[in-house]
């Protein structure tokens, strides 16, 4: 038994044994952090579609509302309820206004004119 433990070759494999356990321990480490990173952006994307649902779910049971239906169908569809006139108006079309500028005098122009 102690030849086989001071012998140099079981030594040797000893020391590969070692290098190689460390080296695997190393891409076992690697490989924890890149999931745990993953982990967190996975959780943020979570988190982010989920305040989305949340607000899409709001804008849904609002428009469940009979107002908000009514409006739609009024606005969008243009319907009308029983009895009811509408009155279309012309759209309104606004004139440009365009400033007309006058050339001004500089202050020194105006100066030189008072004086002569």
């Amino acid at each position: 038994m102690k030849k086989i433990i001071y012998n140099p070759i079981s030594f040797g494999l000893f020391v590969i044994f070692a290098i190689l356990f460390g080296l695997s321990l190393t891409a076992t480490s690697k490989k924890a952090k890149t999931t745990s990173a993953q982990l967190h952006q996975l959780e943020s994307e979570t988190r982010l579609l989920e305040s989305m649902l949340a607000s899409k779910s709001a804008l849904a049971s609002k428009s469940a509302q009979p107002f908000t239906k009514e409006k739609i169908a009024r606005e969008e569809l243009l319907l009308i309820k029983p009895g009811e006139v509408v009155i279309e108006l012309p759209p309104i079309t606004l004139e440009s206004t365009q400033l007309k500028l006058t050339p001004t005098q500089t202050p020194l122009e105006a100066w030189l004119e008072i004086l002569r």
